[in-house]
């Protein structure tokens, strides 16, 4: 495992820790572990609010779905 790897977040922890959120990030997660799409398709609108209201949630979210090679495609 490279340190990059070894630093992103691990599926269940991040579950755990966006269950505390006032977001609906726990959902696209695990509507992409559910669907195994290469690909999540997500309103631009949802990513700006994210951004701004749940940064470090967020930036879990982007790091994991990098490193499960999955797209993000905005709207």
């Amino acid at each position: 495992m490279t340190p990059v790897e070894s630093a992103i977040i691990g599926t269940e922890e991040l579950l755990s820790n966006l269950q505390a959120s006032s977001t609906d990030l726990w959902r696209l997660v695990a509507a992409v572990l559910r669907d195994r799409s290469p690909y999540v398709v997500v309103l631009r609108k949802a990513v700006t609010a994210w951004e701004q209201r749940e940064h470090g949630h967020w930036a879990k979210v982007s790091e994991w779905l990098a490193a499960h090679n999955v797209d993000l495609v905005t709207i």
